[in-house]
């Protein structure tokens, strides 16, 4: 189990690791947790937080010979990411890759596409 902020800076390491992956270089990452584009910004020392390791390999990402951000948009037009961020801090385990999204976030995707 973590927090919210824990699963919202894993989602950010691995969308951007899967960027990266796939070649793509021209990346902006959205969250709609306002701490985690704080914590990220290259002038913040990481070194005294508690989730240290995660946000140094995110800002080690961020650093790599592309052009990488993170930004933040609104709550409202991020439901089906908070759905997941939420989800994701009830569950033990290595994080997953659905081929398909969840039952339980179908309706989340159907608010962000409406909203």
């Amino acid at each position: 189990m973590g927090t919210t902020f824990l699963a919202e800076v894993q989602a950010v390491k691995l969308g951007l690791q899967h960027c990266w992956d796939l070649g793509v270089h021209d990346v902006v990452c959205f969250t709609d947790c306002t701490g985690v584009v704080e914590a990220l910004q290259p002038k913040v020392a990481v070194d005294q937080c508690w989730d240290r390791d995660v946000l140094s390999s995110v800002k080690d990402l961020l650093k790599r010979d592309w052009t990488a951000k993170v930004a933040l948009v609104a709550r409202e037009r991020n439901t089906a990411a908070d759905t997941l961020a939420c989800t994701a801090t009830n569950v033990d385990g290595p994080p997953r890759r659905w081929g398909q999204p969840p039952s339980s976030l179908v309706q989340a995707l159907l608010v962000d596409g409406v909203g």
